[in-house]
Order: C-alpha cells, then sequence, then structure tokens
C-alpha cells in the first residue's frame, strides 16, 4: 500500500515538473482603458529583421507529455541608438506554426488544432505581433542576458504588456536580440481550450497555462 501511495505521489510529481521551464515574464493587463506607455516612434538608424534567421520556438504541456515547434517571422523592424533598441516592431506568420515533436498523421492533427479558434485560430487572427516599448541596460548581466525588453504582445487581437530578459549584440551593421526561454499565461490571450481555471474534473486532458517562448532576432542596417 506505501509503495502505491509513494508511486502516485512520484507520478504527481513528474507531472507538476512537465510544464515548460523558464523565467516568468512579467505581464501587466491592458484594456481599453489602460494607461500603460504605448509604442513610440524612435530616432536611430533603422534595421530591417532578417526573417530567414530569426525564429520563434513555442513549448507546450500536459500531464501526460508536451510538445514544441516553431513560428517564423512574417516582417520587423528596429530602430537602433547609442547601444539601444529605441523601436521596434515584429510580426509572426502563425499560419507557419509547425510542431517539431510529432510526425506524419499526428503532426498535421495537431498543428491543425493549434491553428483552430480553440487556441491560436488562425482563419480570423493569422498574426502575432510585438511591438517595443522599452528597452534598458541591466545594472549587471545575469546568465549573459544584458537587457530588460519591455513591449506589447498582441495574440488573438489581445494586447498584454510583457516584460522580460534579453540578450543585445551589436555586430558592425548587424544586431541580434535573444532570449532563452520565458513562460507566461496563455489564457491572458484567451486562450482557454482544456484550462484547470475555466474547466473541472479535465483528468489527463489537462493542458497547462504555461507557454514557454524562445527567440532570436537578426537585423541588419
Amino acid at each position: 500500500m506505501k509503495q502505491l501511495v509513494f508511486l502516485f505521489l512520484l507520478a504527481g510529481f513528474v507531472a507538476c515538473n512537465n510544464t515548460p521551464k523558464g523565467e516568468q515574464a512579467e505581464v501587466t493587463t491592458m484594456d481599453t482603458t489602460s494607461t500603460e506607455v504605448q509604442p513610440q516612434a524612435a530616432n536611430g538608424n533603422k534595421y530591417t529583421v532578417d526573417v530567414q534567421s530569426t525564429l520563434l520556438n513555442y513549448e507546450g504541456s500536459k500531464p501526460t507529455g508536451k510538445h514544441n515547434g516553431t513560428v517564423n517571422l512574417k516582417s520587423g523592424m528596429l530602430t537602433f541608438e547609442n547601444g539601444l533598441i529605441t523601436s521596434g516592431n515584429v510580426v509572426f506568420d502563425m499560419s507557419t506554426i509547425d510542431d517539431k515533436s510529432t510526425n506524419g498523421e499526428m503532426k498535421a492533427k495537431l498543428e491543425g488544432h493549434l491553428k483552430s479558434p480553440d487556441f491560436f485560430d488562425v482563419a480570423q487572427f493569422p498574426e502575432a505581433k510585438f511591438e517595443l516599448v522599452s528597452m534598458t541596460a541591466l545594472e549587471k548581466p545575469e546568465n549573459d542576458l544584458t537587457h530588460n525588453l519591455t513591449g506589447k504582445l498582441t495574440i488573438k487581437g489581445i494586447s498584454q504588456q510583457l516584460t522580460l530578459k534579453a540578450k543585445l549584440t551589436e555586430n558592425g551593421n548587424q544586431i541580434s536580440i535573444e532570449a532563452p526561454q520565458f513562460v507566461f499565461d496563455r489564457t491572458l490571450f484567451g486562450i482557454k481550450y482544456n484550462s484547470k481555471k475555466f474547466f473541472s474534473a479535465l483528468k489527463d486532458k489537462l493542458i497547462y497555462d504555461e507557454i514557454g517562448i524562445s527567440f532570436k532576432l537578426v537585423a541588419s542596417k
């Protein structure tokens, strides 16, 4: 009996640790009355983001497993001045959701579900967008991360202000911004499918609210 209890607790521990790993991004909820600072145009040198070299990686999970994949960039422009990105706007093509954890019929089924109204509703919301609000240098680099990025992230037509840590690198006429995996709550963007916040008695059909995201943007003058 004790052994069965131990195995049950161990299974629960493993399931709880199946959520995406990474630092929790700071999210400030925005609404129609929000007074949060909005993205503004800024002076500086203009850089075009290379859509071929830039990729967004995602990870989602449930008690019985996890999935990961990529989303392609559609367009992006940055303004760079005095060692800082002073403005930026990047757009991701949600129709390019590509699951890397499955293949064949299962891959097609999962990608179709992710693009459906249950998740990202790509037919109605074909793009996701991040608009830079501010960038500040960290007083002391943390794990090779150099700056705080704050921006307005829009998914499914819902915008929230998000702050995360990233690494900024300047190399001649090229700059890059790289962020290791960070996590945030998908339900803040209206993605509520099988969330324990909104549905009870899901058991193994539960999908964790946390989404893991990492990216590297490469831009040239």
